[in-house]
């Protein structure tokens, strides 16, 4: 069962054991069908809490975020977010390789997506190739919400 830290509109994934359900089989947020939702896949838990608290005071948008890939994996069985904000550097994989998983599941092939990494320039031909943004760690808050902006309002028909 994962545990959810809320906070205001932002639900905070802090562990997972077998999945996502309750013992109804249903998932246990309720969300607005017309709330936007972030997904943020990030390993360091003080990061992913920043950014959570960052994109709330922010925006208006649902953030969940997952401290590892296979948690990610196990999200998007219940919920199709409109972004995903990915840390490179992973546990099992790294944000590209889970980027590449994620869109390999049906209706999931338009979700966009913004890599972060200290390490940016190392991986930027990767990033590009999929037609992703990258964010250069560390970053300003106005350089997080322009991101934002720009990957949610991206149409498919242009990359």
């Amino acid at each position: 069962m994962v545990e959810w830290k809320e906070s205001g509109s932002v639900l905070y994934s802090t562990a997972l054991e077998e999945d996502m359900l309750d013992n109804q089989g249903q998932t246990p947020i309720e969300m607005p069908e017309t709330a936007k939702t972030i997904l943020i896949v990030e390993d360091d838990e003080d990061t992913g809490e920043f950014l959570t608290l960052a994109i709330s005071q922010m925006t208006h948008k649902v953030v969940f975020v997952s401290t590892t890939s296979a948690t990610a994996l196990k999200v998007v069985r219940h919920i199709k977010p409109d972004l995903l904000l990915l840390d490179y550097r992973l546990d099992e994989m790294n944000g590209v390789e889970l980027y590449d998983q994620i869109h390999a599941i049906e209706g999931f092939e338009t979700v966009p997506a913004i890599v972060m990494s200290a390490s940016l320039a190392h991986f930027q031909k990767e990033i590009e190739q999929r037609h992703l943004s990258g964010l250069g760690k560390p970053f300003g808050l106005d350089e997080l919400s322009q991101a934002i902006e720009r990957a949610l309002s991206f149409s498919p028909q242009q990359g």
